[in-house]
């Protein structure tokens, strides 16, 4: 090859920086609130609908999880949500339990009132609906 090439200083040429260093201290991750969030949601869902049966199903999940939590996690974030749902679902339980006991104590009261109704929208009912054992024998 030819040594007829002549090199000449290149001018300055900007050479972007090199960029800094992006490190970013890693904190550690917060304390996992994930027992104490569902305990209260399934609290409040118990007392919510605390008149139908899946409100037991709900409750004592939701006071486990609230146990758990408080046994696990001493003086940790959370605490009140698993405070909360254990209040939401042991008021729950004690709401349907009161409810159901209020229901079949007043049932001689219940079935008249209902037939009362029927009568009231235009159906026929006999007023003999209590029968005797001795009546049918």
């Amino acid at each position: 090859m030819n040594e007829d090439y002549i090199f000449e200083e290149e001018d300055e040429v900007k050479v972007p920086p090199e960029p800094t260093s992006s490190y970013t201290p890693v904190t550690p991750p917060g304390p996992k609130k994930g027992l104490a969030v569902t305990a209260m949601v399934l609290g409040v869902v118990s007392l919510v609908f605390f008149l139908f049966v899946f409100n037991i199903l709900t409750g004592i999940s939701a006071i486990i999880l609230s146990i758990v939590y408080l046994a696990v996690h001493k003086g940790k974030d959370g605490k009140i949500m698993a405070v909360v749902g254990l209040i939401t679902a042991v008021l729950s339980l004690v709401l349907f339990f009161a409810s159901v006991g209020l229901i079949l104590g007043n049932i001689d009261n219940i079935r008249p009132a209902s037939y009362d109704l029927i009568g009231i929208s235009g159906m026929e009912v006999d007023s003999d609906y209590d029968l005797d054992v001795q009546d049918t024998l």
